[in-house]
């Protein structure tokens, strides 16, 4: 391979990397476009007949009996507890890449601070109520009561989905970012080193021209499931609203095909990233050979 080959080769991958990251980019600030106005407000008179309904949900599904246990994130003390315990951790790593003149232990603990932020960041979306959330090894459901009651009956799906072994496998699977990613990545590099038309002359070749063929499909599948989890977690939600929140269930209803839209919103960008940044790639591919001298002259 001569080194204009690898240039055009470098030129036409990279493209559609980065083809691949803009398409995700812009699909997903689409979509919080569109959905974040539609998702449903809770008015303020229904949030304590909610509250009412949780906790007769809580007690009839003997949640307490498997350790699960509520956190509001409404609670003024919990929120100040929170926030003095995340500004004491940050401070803590800063004061250590200060004090630490081993550049290679100072690059772990930028790394860890960098972490630490990402963690406050979900943390505070958790305290504002943007968002609510169940943390399996604490046993926790953790929802603002104030803005977001009606996040817990999904939590609350999450939390029963735990105890059947099956989806529990399948939520460490979709909690390990770096296993879910690898699908999506996997069918987008071969699908990108993978030339156009080429020949099926081993199993290998026509396996690689398969996924190449298919990428936008397999990436998709790549998030099944995550899917599977979320579904799960809103069907699951959803029962339990008609059972102990009739009087909101219109409401509910409206929060859960939100919810179900969001998640399922996320393979179908990724599917199509992949495919955009396939076909792009194969066409810069196809200009830049185009206009090489030594195949213009063949």
């Amino acid at each position: 391979m001569d080194k204009k080959t690898i240039r055009n080769n470098s030129i036409s991958i990279g493209t559609g990397i980065g083809t691949y990251y803009l398409t995700k980019h812009l699909g997903f600030r689409t979509v919080k476009t569109v959905l974040s106005p539609l998702r449903p407000k809770i008015p303020e008179n229904r949030v304590e007949p909610l509250r009412q309904s949780i906790n007769e949900l809580i007690k009839n599904e003997q949640l307490d009996k498997i350790n699960i246990r509520f956190v509001d994130t409404s609670n003024p003390q919990y929120i100040e507890a929170c926030n003095k315990n995340n500004n004491k951790k940050l401070f803590s790593i800063k004061r250590k890449i200060v004090s630490t003149k081993n550049p290679i232990k100072k690059l772990k603990l930028l790394y860890v601070y960098s972490k630490q932020k990402r963690n406050t960041k979900i943390e505070n979306e958790l305290l504002e109520g943007t968002n609510g959330c169940y943390i399996n090894f604490l046993k926790k459901i953790i929802v603002n009561m104030k803005k977001i009651p009606h996040a817990f009956f999904h939590e609350a799906g999450h939390a029963i989905d735990y105890t059947n072994p099956f989806l529990e496998k399948l939520f460490k699977y979709n909690k390990n970012k770096k296993l879910l990613r690898f699908p999506i990545f996997a069918t987008l590099l071969t699908a990108l080193v993978t030339p156009a038309n080429k020949e099926n002359k081993t199993i290998t070749d026509k396996i690689n021209s398969f996924v190449k063929k298919h990428c936008g499909i397999l990436a998709t599948l790549g998030f099944l499931p995550m899917m599977v989890c979320e579904t799960s977690a809103n069907l699951k939600g959803q029962f339990l609203a008609k059972k102990y929140a009739h009087a909101d269930l219109k409401l509910l209803t409206k929060s859960h095909m939100h919810s179900l839209v969001s998640y399922w919103a996320l393979p179908l960008i990724a599917g199509i990233s992949v495919w955009t940044a396939n076909k792009v790639k194969d066409k810069i591919a196809q200009n830049l050979k185009h206009s090489d001298p030594k195949t213009l002259k063949s």
